[in-house]
């Protein structure tokens, strides 16, 4: 098994634990050449890159200068972003949201 399937493993375990929502482990993989690979099970803390956080403050000015929304704040607009998302993945949009989660998920060095 994989370093990738074992740690997918380890984590849909971990979530299908009574009550492990509100715990958060490490988990430590010691592998052949003693070379680690560590990874935390339960929710995960966020990890936005600069570039993220100036897309969600973009969207935030955009929407913070209209009528009647001068007091939304930034984590409104990732809430509602988080809902447009749940939509599109319970309705027909749901493989081309699954295909934009993936795109944004490759990181670049």
């Amino acid at each position: 098994m994989s370093l990738v399937q074992q740690r997918r493993r380890f984590e849909t375990t971990w979530a299908q634990i009574p009550g492990s929502i509100q715990r958060q482990i490490t988990l430590e993989v010691l592998g052949a050449n003693d070379q680690t690979w560590t990874f935390n099970l339960g929710l995960p803390p966020l990890q936005l890159s600069d570039e993220e956080v100036k897309l969600v403050h973009r969207l935030w000015l955009s929407v913070s200068q209209q009528s009647g929304a001068e007091d939304v704040r930034h984590h409104a607009i990732v809430v509602a972003g988080l809902h447009l998302l749940e939509h599109a993945l319970q309705g027909s949009q749901r493989t081309e949201a699954i295909e934009l989660i993936k795109k944004s998920g490759e990181r670049k060095p």
